[in-house]
């Protein structure tokens, strides 16, 4: 049971927006046999992740109990077996389970408890199996705020139900597979074939309160796109679209920073050290310590710095200041520069880089890292529990696939907070965002959390976030692009602000935000 004590009251009860920095990696838990039995509660906040772990729940009530979200997530979770594989509470903090399978659950793989969920639920590349013939259990509660399942495999019993609700509820699916399956949902469209697989494009419905906007043309329809299959792709390929494991201390072919000499005690130069051991290694581990480094490290193609966390390990020059300060230009700052290389695969995880970073490789991983890395030339790859805290986040001329997973945007005081410009390619998997929520005078914070421009194949999967004092101000701004697709976008509370709007030329378009953006699409090229 990881947790953070509230600030609140006697201070004694959980608040789980707070509990930044918890990380639980690779070690199984075994709650077999125990009925009533739940084998990790973990709703974790900024920072936070889950990762790498086997939980055996035969016998047992449920696997996990709710998951870490923005600005860290969860990563290559197998549950087998228990009545759920994952209950959901209000307080999980825009929960994302990437890479995870769920397989022997009698009841459901996922459901909800205590009022329903707060934001939705977003799986990508994950494999569900449930013993049962239902894979996610809308019924327990009044209200939901939904799921996105893309890139996702669901098999289960014949004449099963995807997810089993009482009424219409937001249900987002992507190029998923599913089998077994009868409909996705109550009172939803039957499937073509239950005894083989379909292929689902594209799948959207929606409660009353929800409208798409479909090429600027809003509309509340059921939105079907699949087709039957002969066989789903080989899970190990979904997966690793999505979730590699990280290299680790206990690997054989790993080194420690500290046997070539690094002192780690924020007074000595540490460079040469660092040189040195990426001139003969690839998997570096730095352990917990303040790493003086001056002028430019250069990365290998396949060099991965890997630290024991970002708020215990940190390499470069200047104080240990917070993340999202670290990247601050500043005189004789540190730079850390990676291969300008698409096929380049070099790695940042679990640390702070105290300077500058140009990312420059096409198939790296940043991993719980500092804040964002400025990309640029051939960079791409994928980027994990980003959060981007007091300073804009800017991407622009990004061609290579990019992929953002629990990115954490906030307290930015310019309009907009985040900027895609001229990008292509790119993929944000739950993008969790905060403005206007200062309460000081004149603070400045009420900007539109994210504009779109010029961009094609742009996807973002659940936008999601406390947003106030926007005026006419959007949530997302989206500005003569092309293939772009947004689903499952809202802020907790309606305001006057449109929740999204679409200006091509002198034509726009807009969802209010008393209305959830259910699915935008565009998908059309002006002529």
């Amino acid at each position: 049971y990881i947790w953070a004590h509230t600030w609140y009251g006697d201070g004694t009860g959980e608040q789980p927006n707070i509990s930044f920095n918890h990380i639980f990696k690779g070690i199984d838990i075994d709650v077999r046999d125990h009925a009533g039995a739940i084998g990790i509660r973990h709703s974790g906040s900024q920072g936070s992740t889950l990762q790498d772990s086997t939980i055996y729940a035969d016998g047992a009530y449920a696997g996990m109990n709710n998951c870490c979200g923005q600005g860290g997530g969860t990563y290559n979770i197998e549950v087998l077996g228990g009545q759920y594989g994952i209950v959901i509470e209000p307080s999980s903090r825009f929960p994302i389970l990437t890479a995870c399978v769920f397989k022997g659950q009698s009841k459901a793989a996922i459901t909800y408890a205590k009022g329903g969920s707060q934001v939705p639920t977003l799986l990508v590349g994950c494999r569900i199996e449930p013993a049962g013939n239902c894979a996610i259990d809308f019924i327990t509660q009044r209200a939901y705020a939904g799921i996105n399942i893309v890139d996702c495999e669901i098999a289960m019993k014949q004449g099963g139900v995807v997810a089993k609700t009482k009424k219409k509820e937001n249900i987002h699916i992507e190029n998923s597979f599913i089998k077994g399956a009868e409909f996705i949902c109550h009172g939803g469209a039957k499937l073509p074939t239950s005894d083989t697989w379909t292929h689902i494009e594209r799948y959207s419905s929606h409660t009353h309160q929800a409208v798409n906007l479909i090429n600027g043309e809003q509309s509340t329809d059921e939105i079907v796109e699949w087709k039957p299959a002969r066989a789903a792709p080989l899970y190990d390929t979904i997966c690793k679209k999505h979730y590699s494991r990280g290299p680790s201390f206990e690997d054989m072919d790993g080194v420690n920073i500290k046997s070539f000499g690094a002192k780690g005690d924020g007074k000595t130069d540490d460079t040469k050290a660092f040189e040195k051991a990426m001139a003969s290694h690839d998997k570096i581990f730095v352990p917990k310590g303040n790493y003086l480094l001056s002028g430019t490290l250069r990365l290998g193609r396949n060099t991965h710095l890997f630290g024991l966390a970002r708020t215990y390990t940190s390499i470069g020059n200047g104080s240990f200041k917070r993340e999202w300060r670290s990247n601050r230009n500043e005189d004789n700052a540190f730079s850390l520069v990676t291969v300008e290389d698409e096929q380049a695969a070099p790695g940042l995880s679990f640390l702070t880089v105290r300077g500058r970073i140009d990312w420059r490789s096409g198939r790296g991983t940043y991993m719980l890292a500092s804040g964002p890395p400025a990309i640029s030339g051939h960079g791409g790859g994928r980027f994990y529990g980003v959060m981007a805290m007091g300073r804009p986040f800017v991407l622009r001329e990004i061609k290579q696939p990019t992929s953002f997973y629990a990115i954490n945007i906030e307290r930015v005081l310019t309009n907009p907070q985040s900027i895609i410009e001229n990008c292509s390619h790119l993929r944000v998997y739950y993008f969790k965002v905060e403005a206007g929520t200062i309460d000081r005078p004149n603070a400045g914070d009420g900007n539109t959390p994210c504009r779109i421009s010029d961009s094609q194949d742009i996807r973002i999967y659940c936008m999601y976030g406390n947003v106030k004092k926007l005026g006419d101000r959007s949530m997302l701004d989206v500005v003569n692009s092309n293939e772009i697709v947004v689903s499952q976008l809202k802020a907790f509370r309606p305001g006057s602000f449109p929740h999204l709007t679409e200006t091509r030329g002198e034509t726009q378009s807009e969802i209010p935000s008393e209305k959830i953006c259910a699915l935008f699409v565009r998908d059309t090229f002006d002529k």
